[in-house]
Formats: C-alpha cells, sequence, structure tokens
C-alpha cells in the first residue's frame, strides 16, 4: 500500500491486521494464543501525518512452517524446530538487508517492534541483532494479549505511537508464516500527540480484556 502511494495510485488505502490464534488441544499454541486487531490508515498528504514512514522492503521464501490443510479445523506447525529456519532467518535477514539498502544502524532507531509469537522470541531477536532492551520495552505487548498473529507487530506499533514524542524514530518488523517479513522505518510527527489526547489508547482496551479460563477455551473451540 506505501507503493501504491508513493506512486500516486491511490490517495488513501485502509490497511488491518486482524487474526484470532487458535491451536489443537494440547498443542504449544494454545498456551500463547491472542486475539486483537489494528488498522490504519495511510494517505499522501504530510500534514496530516502522525507518524511518517521513510522506508521499506520485504524479504521472503518459500519456508512453510505453518498451515492450516483444506478442512482442517486448526492449523499445523512444525514446532520448535521451525524457529530457526522460519521466524529468526527472515526478521534477521530482512532487517539486515534494510539496513544495508538504506543506511543507518539498528541502534539510531528509538523504538523497534518485532513480530511477538511469544516472550521469548523477539528478546532472543533482539540479542541477536544488538538492539537494547530500552528499544523494545514499550512495544512488547505479547504478555499482555499473547499472540494474536496478524495484528501481532501492529498493535505493538499502536502502543508505541500512545508513547513515543514527536520525532523519534520507530522500527517495525512484522514475520508471516510462509514466510515473510516486512521492514518499516518510521518517525513520529507533532500530530500525533495532539491526536492522542483525544482518542482511546490501546492500554485502556487491554484493561478491558476478556480472559477465558481453560474450561471456556475448551468450550469456544468446540472440544466441550
Amino acid at each position: 500500500m506505501a507503493a501504491l502511494l508513493e506512486a500516486g495510485q491511490i490517495d488513501y488505502g485502509l490497511a488491518i491486521g486482524t487474526d484470532t490464534a487458535q491451536g489443537k488441544k494440547g498443542d504449544e499454541l494454545e498456551y500463547t494464543a491472542g486475539a486483537g486487531a489494528a488498522a490504519f490508515i495511510l494517505g499522501r498528504k504530510p500534514k496530516e501525518f502522525l507518524a511518517q514512514i521513510d522506508y521499506f522492503s520485504s524479504f521472503s521464501s518459500d519456508t512453510p512452517d505453518f498451515w492450516r490443510r483444506d478442512g482442517a479445523d486448526f492449523p499445523s506447525h512444525g514446532g520448535r524446530f521451525t524457529g530457526e529456519m522460519a521466524y529468526f532467518r527472515h526478521l534477521e535477514e530482512g532487517i539486515k538487508r534494510f539496513m544495508v539498502r538504506t543506511g543507518p544502524e539498528i541502534a539510531e532507531f528509538d523504538e523497534i517492534i518485532f513480530h511477538m509469537p511469544n516472550r521469548k522470541f523477539p528478546l532472543k531477536l533482539a540479542q541477536r541483532l544488538g538492539v537494547k532492551e530500552k528499544q523494545i520495552k514499550k512495544g512488547l505487548i505479547v504478555e499482555r494479549i499473547g499472540n494474536p498473529y496478524s495484528a501481532s507487530s501492529l498493535l505493538g506499533l499502536c502502543q508505541v505511537l500512545d508513547l513515543v514524542r514527536k520525532g523519534k524514530k520507530i522500527l517495525l518488523a512484522s514475520y508471516g508464516s510462509g514466510a515473510g517479513s516486512d521492514i518499516i522505518s518510521m518517525r513520529a510527527k507533532a500530530l500525533l500527540l495532539t491526536k492522542r489526547k483525544k482518542g482511546v489508547k490501546l492500554s485502556q482496551f487491554l484493561e478491558q480484556k476478556e480472559e477465558l479460563d481453560y474450561s471456556q477455551y475448551l468450550r469456544k473451540v468446540g472440544f466441550l
């Protein structure tokens, strides 16, 4: 969508990330399952920007680490064996290529948001890339909401935009099974501070979240 805007093909676009995590009974996915949605309006008029996208790039490969067969009730995955070849490979390679292409060092970014399938992966990735804890702390919301798949990194971005000041540099690194990563850098603009005073912050939604006990969860997914 950013490319369409840059090419002048559209004036505005709506980007939505939404998902409900699911897993078989007893599967590892049950312990990190979450649900959520985030939506962003992208446009071409700088005076309307809350945050300005500076650069973006992608990296992908045919790595089937997560899939749902036709007619299957639940997705399948390769478990812990897919971490290196899927999540870590695509995010590390995507970010490194992005840095070579655009020039800045990763230390120059004030806030960094990774896709968060769990707490361990983004922290381990940060350590590998030399990212400090203070750079990812604001957007690390997986402990509060679990893994909502497509909405994960975008909800982290919402949290960061609720907290940052004008001029702060933000790096968003998403990941999707299949597999690929999108890397986007942006800067917070002055209008962000004005607009967020009038809106509802993500933290307020998180305070109202609904938590299911295990028996409720089993009924929701049809096991009881």
